[in-house]
């Protein structure tokens, strides 16, 4: 998968950002500013596609303006930064670090739009941390993360129950199910255990209702 194919995947994981107004001219770098519908808890984000032999040396450049050292995110390395109202975060993979790179920014300061809403009520034990969303107002798709009290079982037993009650219908086979579906949409459910606690990661696509 290219960089442009991956670019609102890339900032699944996590957003600590910060970049310049504009992207500076870079030796042997070119710049295109991707079209996107992209937002993060209701706040629209920017997405900057980098290509060409230079991009290795504006990534050192970057790291040294900023001062801070790669991180890695799965399987992107990224740097962070934030100030003067923006965050902003420059990501490529280590196999085209050469060649190709996303920067990303958002005005923190920015006022939010109305957010569609995800269509489940999560159980108390799972607390919201960040919604995406992605698409048109009429048929956006969500990203829901979550962190979860208790162990494994027990969240994905009250997630099976909470979709009950919001409508959902399993759409799969698999124990516990992961597809559901209701009145024209599909939610995934995914709880993973991490080395923090379990994690939720919902995916919804289609209009959200109210619960």
């Amino acid at each position: 998968m290219s960089l442009r194919a991956a670019a609102t995947g890339l900032l699944v994981a996590s957003w600590p950002v910060a970049v310049p107004a504009q992207v500076p001219s870079y030796p042997n770098v070119v710049s295109e500013s991707l079209p996107s519908s992209l937002r993060i808890n209701g706040l629209s984000v920017e997405i900057t596609h980098l290509s060409g032999t230079g991009v290795p040396g504006l990534v050192r450049h970057f790291a040294q303006r900023w001062r801070v050292a790669a991180m890695a995110q799965g399987d992107w390395l990224q740097l962070a930064h934030q100030s003067n109202g923006w965050s902003e975060v420059l990501q490529w993979r280590p196999e085209s670090a050469s060649t190709e790179a996303l920067y990303s920014r958002l005005r923190v300061d920015q006022s939010p739009s109305p957010a569609a809403t995800l269509a489940l009520q999560l159980p108390a034990v799972c607390q919201s941390r960040n919604l995406l969303q992605v698409g048109s107002t009429a048929q956006p798709v969500l990203q829901l993360t979550a962190r979860c009290q208790g162990d494994l079982n027990l969240v994905q037993s009250l997630l099976q129950q909470a979709a009950k009650r919001s409508g959902w219908r399993k759409a799969d086979g698999t124990v516990p199910p992961r597809l559901w579906t209701r009145s024209g949409m599909a939610l995934q459910l995914d709880v993973l255990q991490s080395p923090q606690g379990v994690v939720l990661v919902a995916l919804q696509h289609g209009r959200a209702l109210q619960p």
